[in-house]
């Protein structure tokens, strides 16, 4: 995190206040279902008949994830809008959450 700090501040030619500047991501309810809610890909399949993964599936990847959120009860809502909440507090890295390794 230091790094990209350094960084950004380094590429500054103004030497304006770099405390402005935010590294990481905003969290949002949606954008957490769309990584845990499997279902996503079955809709893709079944629905609309096309292979998760592929370009076909892209083009119906948004309406499947509507489907699947519109189908979640209020307190599946409700658990994703608290942990939108815990994430953006702690500043969790993408490879922390969704288990990547490098």
């Amino acid at each position: 995190l230091k790094a990209f700090k350094t960084w950004f501040y380094n590429q500054c030619q103004s030497g304006a206040n770099h405390s402005h500047i935010k590294v990481g991501c905003s969290w949002t309810a949606r954008v957490i279902m769309q990584k845990t809610y499997k279902e996503i890909n079955e809709v893709i399949w079944e629905r609309y008949g096309k292979r998760p993964g592929t370009k076909k599936a892209l083009l119906v990847y948004q309406k499947a994830v509507q489907r699947v959120v519109n189908k979640l009860m209020q307190e599946e809502r409700d658990k994703a809008k608290n942990t939108v909440v815990k994430w953006n507090l702690d500043c969790r890295p993408l490879n922390e959450v969704f288990g990547i390794t490098s």
